[in-house]
């Protein structure tokens, strides 16, 4: 199932990185796709992935090197396991099983981006996941604008169950 996923996600790469240009410099709307490698309380590490798309905002803070956005997105944690003794409270009776999570939600978030150049700029956001983990999301990281065509970022989102540092593609359209 994952390597379907996977599939998906550079087959969105693909089709888009040849339209685009680098992230609201010029155009409105964009799309972007990424893996995530997430973690849980109790639970193994996995990896995960999440697509989205956005908006660009006309709003700046008063300073052209910030940019602000809104996006919508999809994330699927992936499957996080651990061993549970389910007798745990029975010494005579030990059986070990294995237990698997995995959370999926829809997402909105606001970005506000600060450029330190036509390459490079900072980022936060803060948002919404409704779905297996319905709360508030916030997180923050890095871009860097890899051609006039693509963006590549690294951010640390934390999600109400599972915190989430993820590398993503951006285009635009």
């Amino acid at each position: 199932m994952l390597k379907a996923k996977q599939i998906l996600i550079l087959g969105v790469l693909v089709c888009t990185a040849g339209a685009a240009n680098a992230h609201c410099m010029k155009n409105k709307y964009y799309m972007g796709a990424g893996m995530g490698f997430n973690s849980t309380q109790d639970f193994s590490a996995t990896a995960g992935y999440q697509i989205f798309a956005g908006y660009c905002l006309d709003f700046n803070f008063k300073s052209p090197r910030s940019k602000t956005s809104v996006e919508l997105g999809y994330m699927d944690s992936g499957d996080f396991q651990k061993d549970q003794d389910i007798f745990a409270t029975n010494p005579n009776r030990s059986s070990i099983v294995e237990v698997n999570k995995s959370y999926s939600s829809v997402w909105m978030a606001g970005l506000a981006e600060y450029k330190f150049d036509n390459k490079m700029h900072i980022m936060g956001r803060v948002g919404l996941d409704v779905g297996d983990q319905t709360g508030i999301l916030f997180g923050g990281g890095a871009g860097y604008n890899v051609t006039k065509f693509a963006q590549i970022r690294a951010e640390y989102v934390l999600h109400d169950e599972v915190d989430s540092f993820q590398l993503n593609w951006i285009s635009e359209f």
